[in-house]
């Protein structure tokens, strides 16, 4: 979790006790209730904040790269397509720019 979300939780926690805290206290204790989470978590076998913010940046990283392909195909389809339509042949050279603009190359 982020350190933002610990010092948000004591804040309401020390407001609802009636303690009010400095923003140095609430940040030493945001600090430890973090390590003492990922401690937990280790001791657990869950995974830290770290380890997850890292396994979804890679799964978005994958699903970007798919995407990229997909794309990729489908404009290479798309130029294909196009050519069919206008009876070029095969080899002339088109691209599809990202506003819909055809470019003979």
């Amino acid at each position: 979790m982020c350190i933002e979300c610990w010092k948000e939780s004591i804040v309401i926690g020390a407001e609802e006790c009636g303690l009010q805290l400095t923003k140095e206290q609430v940040e030493c204790l945001a600090g430890s209730v973090e390590g003492t989470f990922e401690n937990y978590s280790l001791a657990h076998s869950y995974p830290s904040p770290s380890d997850i913010a890292q396994t979804n940046n890679d799964v978005w990283e994958r699903k970007y790269k798919e995407l990229e392909t997909k794309f990729r195909l489908y404009k290479q389809e798309a130029e294909c397509a196009v050519k069919t339509i206008l009876e070029m042949p095969s080899h002339a050279e088109i691209s599809i720019e990202n506003d819909g603009v055809i470019r003979h190359i």
